[in-house]
């Protein structure tokens, strides 16, 4: 196994993540979600503030 990427953003630990071919959700225990895309630290949305401590997403 090798590290292919390593996506820095989040000010906490991560608590959840989600991914779907070359787009990754990433969700923090410091109230924040960032959407990624593949090449690595494209991040596709700016930086957002949840109320909610984790956000998962699932389904289609």
């Amino acid at each position: 196994q090798r590290l292919e990427a390593e996506f820095s953003a989040h000010k906490g630990t991560v608590a959840t993540l989600d991914c779907r071919g070359d787009v990754l959700l990433s969700g923090s225990y410091d109230t924040t979600v960032r959407l990624w895309r593949r090449p690595p630290d494209q991040r596709l949305a700016p930086r957002t503030k949840s109320t909610a401590p984790a956000v998962l997403f699932t389904g289609q």
